[in-house]
């Protein structure tokens, strides 16, 4: 490994690691052995320039990838076949400390960081756009540098680590 940042349990039980460094997302069994990898680096399907999370649609398990540097979302089956793919607004640009995460809803909605803008976007499974929230600002409904996020599948809320601010801030889900 090298820098990994995100990590996540397929519907399998397996680890997920986006290890950024190395330009690829690895999965391991829960015993610890090795159950493969996709990416590398590039601009084509399938590959990263900077994976920073991974997660996985409890839906169907499909696997959802933040490849930060090529300013997209790509998407892989539960097998870890390339799916598909689509751009993030904001995610064009290099910064080696501001990195977008990601998570997955229990409708299937993708919830994305943009530390850029101080931006929470959420996009329904095809990349449509279907909102944003945040922006730069320390009262409630604003953020100062959203970092981690992560879905409640039970509770149905999107809580967000806002390091700008200090704080966590939770978020009603934005349902289909």
């Amino acid at each position: 490994l090298f820098g990994p940042r995100g990590i996540a349990i397929d519907l399998d039980g397996n680890l997920l690691v986006a290890d950024t460094g190395n330009k690829r997302i690895l999965r391991f069994s829960p015993d610890g052995q090795s159950l493969g990898q996709i990416g590398g680096g590039g601009v084509i399907a399938g590959r990263f320039e900077e994976p920073t999370d991974v997660k996985v649609d409890p839906t169907d398990g499909t696997v959802v990838v933040a490849d930060a540097w090529n300013g997209r979302i790509q998407r892989f089956s539960p097998s870890l076949e390339y799916a598909g793919e689509f751009a993030v607004p904001g995610w064009a640009g290099r910064d080696v400390f501001q990195k977008p995460y990601l998570t997955v809803a229990r409708d299937g909605t993708i919830y994305a960081t943009d530390p850029a803008t101080a931006l929470v976007m959420v996009f329904a499974r095809d990349g449509t756009v279907k909102a944003a929230f945040g922006g730069p600002g320390t009262d409630a409904s604003h953020l100062g540098l959203p970092n981690g996020i992560a879905a409640d599948l039970v509770a149905g809320q999107v809580i967000v680590a806002d390091g700008g601010n200090n704080r966590v801030m939770v978020f009603p889900e934005i349902l289909e």
